[in-house]
This record gives C-alpha cells, sequence and structure tokens, in this order.
C-alpha cells in the first residue's frame, strides 16, 4: 500500500489557514503596486491573487473570479474539501464521497499539482497576450 502524500487532518488546517491569511491580507497596506507591472509592464499570473482571495471570503464571489480565476477555482476546491471532511463525521454517506476524492488526491497528487500548475500558466500567457 502507497504511504498517503497528506493526512486528512491537513483539512481542518484549510479553514484556519485562511481566516490567518484573510486577517494578514486587511492589515496590508493598498498602495504597493505590482513589481511585474512596474518592471515589465506587463500583468503577473498572481495580480488580483489577494484582492480575489478577500473577496472570495466576503463571499464576492463574481468579482473574486473576474480578478484571479484560478485563486477562486483553488480556494472554492480546498473549502469544499474541508467542509466535506467536516460532514464525514456526520454520516457514511459523507465519509465515503470524501475517502474516495481523499484517495483520488493522494494517488494523484503530482497530476493534480501539475494541472494547477498549467492552469496558472495559461492564465499568465492570457495575461500577455490580452493584456
Amino acid at each position: 500500500m502507497n504511504k498517503a502524500i497528506f493526512s486528512k487532518t491537513w483539512f481542518l488546517f484549510i479553514p484556519v489557514f485562511s481566516i490567518l491569511g484573510l486577517i494578514i491580507i486587511t492589515m496590508l497596506p493598498r498602495d504597493i503596486s505590482c513589481l511585474s507591472i512596474e518592471l515589465f509592464g506587463h500583468q503577473c499570473t498572481f495580480c488580483g491573487a489577494t484582492r480575489s482571495f478577500e473577496l472570495f471570503h466576503q463571499f464576492n464571489w463574481i468579482q473574486s473570479i473576474v480578478l484571479n480565476p484560478i485563486t477562486f477555482i483553488i480556494l472554492l476546491f480546498l473549502w469544499s474539501l474541508s467542509f466535506l471532511y467536516f460532514l464525514s463525521y456526520l454520516g457514511a454517506f459523507f465519509n465515503k464521497i470524501f475517502h474516495i476524492i481523499y484517495i483520488f488526491l493522494n494517488k494523484f497528487f503530482l497530476i493534480v499539482f501539475g494541472i494547477i500548475i498549467m492552469l496558472y500558466l495559461l492564465q499568465y500567457l492570457f495575461r500577455i497576450i490580452f493584456n
């Protein structure tokens, strides 16, 4: 049997890290410009990610998608997994669903991570072409 890449308890920390990140983001100054825009004249892949992160947690999801779609998708995925993990304690149905997703992520983690990286690079390419 393959050893798991990460344990199920990591899903308990997703809300904690997200809330701590939100607290840190709200304390950051708003007048800092992006180095990519200053140096290269175009937006980087992470432009809008901080504001997208903040808007996601304020439930302003349409604006969050507009600013940085990949950040929105990743946050929605992580929060959904965390919520499903909490629901897995309530019944066998949710426990079975979470277990299937958990096994899939551990088995194909590098593929999932590679897809996320490719989506970010694709977003970067679109920002270079259309900005």
